[in-house]
């Protein structure tokens, strides 16, 4: 039997349950891989599971704070949340190094043979840091916000080292 090829997805806005009003966008594109072994990377939220299979997708959720503090992903997103408290902008660096870390952990149990990226920073960062191979998403607001000048350096980065997928 020939094994499927993997794929990871990174993102930040994922169900978090059956029937979650979670916009499910992502999560129907990797229901759409038909052929692929999906796996999908998304930060943890109270209540959700750290690991489950979801109609074939393989959900790992990373934890990136004690639960009651994992408050950057979901209802709004990341960037509003930031801007309402810069409270919330304390917990990024955990954010980001949490689901660095997961991704390295489930890279060397897995072996991806791609990544996929959504949203620039910080999904395509993390995968710029980690895979040689791997696909970018931008859906829009990531693309135009954060304007200042590391920002857009940053930016100008992750795209460049995106590399053909053969």
């Amino acid at each position: 039997m020939v094994s499927k090829k993997k794929v990871l997805v990174l993102a930040s806005t994922f169900p978090r349950w059956r029937d979650d009003t979670v916009p499910p966008f992502v999560y129907n594109l990797c229901k759409g891989m038909v052929g692929y072994e999906v796996h999908v990377l998304a930060p943890h939220h109270a209540g959700s599971a750290t690991e489950e299979v979801m109609e074939g997708v393989y959900v790992h959720r990373y934890r990136y704070a004690p639960e009651s503090c994992e408050v950057l992903a979901y209802a709004g997103g990341i960037l509003r949340k930031v801007k309402r408290s810069p409270l919330a902008a304390l917990m990024l660096p955990a954010f980001f190094l949490g689901q660095w870390w997961s991704v390295l952990m489930l890279h060397r149990r897995y072996h991806f043979g791609v990544i996929h990226a959504h949203w620039i920073i910080p999904q395509g960062c993390v995968a710029a840091l980690v895979h040689r191979k791997f696909l970018l998403t931008s859906h829009g607001g990531d693309l135009y916000a954060l304007r200042s000048g590391l920002m857009v350096k940053l930016k100008r980065w992750i795209l460049a080292k995106r590399k053909p997928i053969s």
